[in-house]
């Protein structure tokens, strides 16, 4: 995988960049003489990192200059990648569908496919998700496989921030999350270190279970727990047969007996007896307070003579005769009647009576059934025997939780009995790689970066790793004095960006037949060096861009050694790719005012 074309659908603010497949320089120059004093940060040349790394699926970032400035937002760049197989992929990625991305394969190199319909494109407006498998399938990096591109895109475009630690980029996520992944570039088994951590995550999480839930049990151990509960039960037995053994056939059942049955049983009796009785005497008052006749005979015959009937005396005699005899029988049927109501009354007050006894006898059975001893006694056991079995239900609780424990002890026994294993896996893989006589990756990286450091500084360099006290994979890169030992050289800043200079290019050596990147941005690669090991260093760029690792490095003026007058000595105009200046916007990488 190579870069081939960086272009953009605004030409009038942005040239397009045609890729070299070895040497590319970006260039930033100081043309005005007011400006000599001054550095060229401004115009862009660290930039050109940026957008490249845009344009290969990275995620979108509202602080981003092209998301955050709102010239850039009817801006489309377009990235034409040469794939491992010799046919090329396009990207497109627009500003304002900044999590959208379109793939486009073809056979040619340096197309330009800014006005061509969207049904053109393979793959029209991906989401960020899908687009990063595409991309995975488009490049099929099978040596870092199962990884994505985008993990190991750090080391293949390296900014100024990148230069403190050849492995370590300032990832955001654990030592798991990028470890794995430069065990597998180094040849190492990444599995195993993956899986080490995985391990080590499930034992943390399994012994932070443990330790919360023993806090919760009282007892120290478990056969303290058990012992506790077998002395329970046998005082439970015992004082259940106690309970079990007391007597209530005396008078106490009797009473009971009386209270539950005969005094409820009569009780409910007379109350029926009262409800019917009364029911008989309103009946009976409202009988005798309604037994007089409401006829008028005066006023019925004024009534008749009014109309002009006639009410003759014989109506008059036959009518005060059925009155006497109504009278008669009226006075016969109170008379009953009133003896009637006589006995009512007298019945219902014997019953009344009667319920009061019943009521009274009743409270004084509550009373001598509530303070007999044997109920005392009974009282007491009974609490007892519900005190004990809520202790042994608690213990029994305890105990479950010491089972809880003792399975989760069990689970870290076997996890790190599989983490020992593992640690293992790692240490024999990590031996048989850094072997002197090996022929791994591992082997073959660590001679082209001591190769490569050697050439330059004319001092020796060594890449090695190592389990540390924690059985963490540990990567190192040092310089080494002349009887083999480790200096404190490499603390320097221009050393240390040496270092992960040659590192990213021995990689890069050692994958150069296989699926793997073969390109990567190096910025300000001469910054801080002397004359002559720019001149090592360049001569090393040389000779592995002829070997097909395509490099993209960024320079101003004044990096270029003093016996040359002109970059051009020294880099043929052909290698320059983007050539910044300070004499106007079309000195910028955008030709427009700063943002």
């Amino acid at each position: 995988m190579k870069l081939s074309k960086l272009y953009s659908n605004q030409q009038q603010y942005f040239d397009d960049i045609h890729f070299n497949s070895g040497l590319n320089v970006v260039l930033a120059e100081i043309r005005l003489s007011t400006n000599t004093e001054k550095d060229t940060h401004n115009l862009g040349k660290s930039t050109l990192r940026d957008l490249i790394n845009f344009c290969l699926v990275s995620k979108k970032d509202k602080d981003f200059f092209l998301f955050a400035n709102e010239q850039f937002a009817s801006f489309i760049f377009f990235l034409e990648i040469e794939l491992q197989t010799g046919t090329f992929l396009t990207i497109r990625r627009s500003v304002k569908n900044g999590s959208k991305f379109s793939f486009k394969q073809h056979k040619e190199k340096f197309q330009d496919y800014k006005n061509i319909p969207d049904d053109q494109w393979d793959h029209f407006e991906v989401g960020y998700d899908k687009s990063k498998h595409l991309l995975d399938s488009y490049l099929n990096l099978t040596e870092i496989s199962p990884y994505s591109f985008r993990k190991v895109i750090g080391y293949l475009l390296r900014s100024q921030n990148d230069f403190d630690d050849p492995f370590d980029l300032g990832f955001k996520g654990a030592h798991s999350q990028w470890k794995p992944l430069l065990a597998k570039i180094l040849g190492l088994d990444s599995q195993a270190i993956e899986q080490s951590y995985e391990i080590e995550s499930e034992l943390e999480d399994l012994k932070d279970k443990k330790k919360k839930i023993l806090p919760t049990v009282e007892a120290k151990n478990i056969s303290e727990i058990e012992g506790l509960i077998a002395i329970k039960n046998q005082t439970l037995k015992i004082k259940e047969d106690q309970l079990k053994s007391l007597d209530f056939s005396s008078v106490d059942q009797i009473t009971t007996d009386n209270l539950v049955k005969q005094f409820g049983k009569d009780i409910r009796k007379i109350n029926n007896d009262l409800y019917y009785q009364k029911a008989n005497l309103d009946q009976i008052n409202i009988s005798l307070s309604d037994s007089k006749i409401k006829f008028n005979v005066k006023e019925t015959q004024q009534l008749f003579q009014d109309i002009g009937i006639i009410f003759n005396d014989q109506v008059v005699k036959d009518y005060n005769q059925l009155i006497e005899f109504h009278n008669d029988i009226l006075k016969e049927r109170r008379s009953f009647l009133l003896k009637e109501k006589t006995r009512l009354e007298q019945e219902i007050n014997d019953l009344s009576n009667s319920l009061k006894d019943l009521n009274i006898k009743r409270s004084e059975s509550l009373e001598l059934l509530n303070s007999n001893d044997i109920l005392d006694k009974y009282k007491v056991l009974a609490n007892e025997i519900a005190t004990i079995k809520s202790n042994i239900s608690y213990l029994q609780d305890q105990s479950l939780v010491f089972q809880e424990a003792k399975e989760i002890q069990n689970s870290i026994r076997i996890k790190e009995a599989d983490y020992e294993k593992v640690v293992a896996t790692i240490e024999n893989s990590i031996e048989s790689n850094t072997a002197s006589n090996s022929e791994s990756v591992f082997a073959n990286i660590r001679l082209n970066f001591s190769h490569l450091v050697n050439s330059v500084i004319s001092e020796p360099a060594m890449l090695s790793v190592n389990l540390n006290n924690e059985n963490h994979v540990s990567f190192s890169a040092s310089l080494l004095d002349s009887t083999g030992n480790k200096t404190s050289a490499d603390k320097g800043n221009s050393y240390k960006k040496l270092l992960c200079i040659a590192f990213d290019l021995a990689m890069l050596k050692a994958y150069q037949n296989k699926n793997f990147p073969h390109f990567v941005f190096h910025d300000g690669v001469f910054e801080t060096l002397d004359d002559r090991k720019k001149e090592n260093l360049l001569k090393e760029i040389y000779s592995l861009g002829n070997e097909g690792i395509q490099q993209i490095i960024t320079m101003i003026q004044a990096d270029i050694p003093n016996d040359y007058e002109e970059v051009s000595e020294w880099i043929t105009d052909s290698e320059i790719i983007v050539r910044l200046h300070d004499d106007g916007k079309q000195g910028r990488l955008f030709k427009m005012q700063t943002w």
